[in-house]
């Protein structure tokens, strides 16, 4: 390999991630260089990047002309009907990767990926599909399948409450409580602003569009692991490690709910606001009979 040109670190939720250039050959040095300013400018524009430092990294990226190399990136299957050639996304040495310059923004960020949920297992952590409001420096999630409507939500309650995120969120445990925090992917919603910090988990909701709105109390553990479990981003040398994270998390934590909601900000914000101050309160309705009794 040549000589690194150029190194980078990345936050990647909350651990390090170094990115090394290695000079091109001299027949691609100017191609390759006007790749690596374009590469940098990606990482300038949607990772956080923290200064060099003497701490080692997490784990490392090399990225590095392929024509340099000869090491197996690049291979032909053939069969009776067809031929095809392909490239490896990269090369592994326990936590040091190697990719190429070429590869696109959507492969890296998939290298990225899988580095990021073997750090979390590793370290007891887990990221779980949920967006999320941030109330008094405590966070909300709210979860569900494909379509419940995570990102409907936090725009509907936006700008009464702070929204956090939209897509991911990453649990992790701090002494005997839980934290939450973003993950280093940038937001889909550009009005969610990055934050680097971690805050107690409030409540968590599993979502469901409705014609009204309310809640109801979650108390069998299984249903609230399963569920859990679904939202779990993973991948299948990690899930068993994570699973048995969410288990704990779920023994531990007891402020589940399923949110029933209409596509009415009034009516999601006014339940929200109300579940805040009253949480025994499963409605506004609950809370106005109960006073009138009194």
């Amino acid at each position: 390999m040549n000589k690194i040109v150029r190194s980078i670190r990345l936050k990647v939720g909350d651990f390090i991630v170094q990115i090394r250039f290695f000079e091109p050959g001299i027949e691609m040095k100017r191609e390759y260089s006007k790749k690596m300013l374009q590469f940098i400018a990606l990482l300038e524009k949607y990772y956080t990047l923290v200064p060099l430092s003497d701490l080692n990294p997490h784990a490392v990226i090399n990225i590095f002309d392929l024509s340099l190399h000869n090491t197996a990136i690049i291979h032909k299957t053939v069969n009776k009907t067809a031929s095809s050639v392909y490239v490896h996304l990269y090369s592994r040495n326990r936590m040091t990767f190697g990719t190429s310059y070429t590869i696109s923004h959507s492969q890296f960020r998939f290298i990225l990926l899988k580095i990021f949920i073997e750090l979390l297992a590793v370290n007891k952590c887990f990221l779980l599909h949920a967006s999320s409001i941030k109330v008094n420096n405590e966070v909300h999630l709210f979860t569900g399948n494909s379509g419940a409507g995570k990102s409907t939500i936090v725009r509907l309650l936006t700008p009464e409450f702070t929204p956090f995120s939209d897509e991911l969120i990453l649990v992790k445990k701090l002494s005997s409580s839980y934290v939450a925090g973003q993950s280093f992917f940038r937001e889909k919603n550009r009005f969610i602003m990055p934050d680097t910090n971690f805050y107690p988990i409030k409540n968590i909701y599993f979502i469901h569009q409705s014609e009204k709105t309310y809640l109801k109390s979650m108390t069998n553990k299984n249903t609230m692991v399963k569920k859990l479990a679904q939202q779990l981003r993973t991948d299948i040398h990690n899930g068993s490690i994570q699973f048995t994270e969410i288990a704990q998390f779920v023994d531990s934590f007891s402020s589940f709910y399923d949110l029933f909601f209409e596509k009415k900000r009034g009516k999601v914000v006014a339940l929200v606001k109300h579940h805040n101050t009253h949480p025994a309160a499963n409605s506004i309705r609950d809370r106005q009979e109960n006073n009138y009794k009194k």
